[in-house]
């Protein structure tokens, strides 16, 4: 096969790819970084951020550091069995196969 008939070949199937496929963009504050993570928890995460830098802002309103408190320790509560729930998910699809449980 000579040099042109290759390149020919070449830019004639990254035509048609480019043609078939979409790209689309997925926005980095929707995309979930960890197995365990919902696009919920991620939500919250953001919400529990926010009120952070709300209540550092303004160390002396009670009010925000009360609320940021509260949200912190929930979402953290949240996480914890998010986790859990991940593993144990985990290690029942992989009972009976002791490698996988491992990995």
């Amino acid at each position: 096969m000579s040099r042109f008939a290759k390149q020919c070949l070449i830019t004639c199937f990254t035509d048609k790819i480019k043609i078939a496929s979409i790209k689309t963009r997925v926005p980095a504050r929707t995309t979930v970084l960890k197995e365990w993570m919902t696009p919920n928890i991620l939500a919250s995460i953001r919400v529990r951020d926010k009120l952070h830098k709300k209540h550092i802002e303004n160390p002396n309103n009670t009010y925000n550091k009360v609320k940021y408190i509260k949200y912190r320790n929930k979402v953290s509560a949240l996480i914890k069995k998010a986790k859990e729930n991940y593993t144990y998910n985990q290690l029942h699809l992989a009972s009976g196969n002791i490698r996988q449980q491992y990995q």
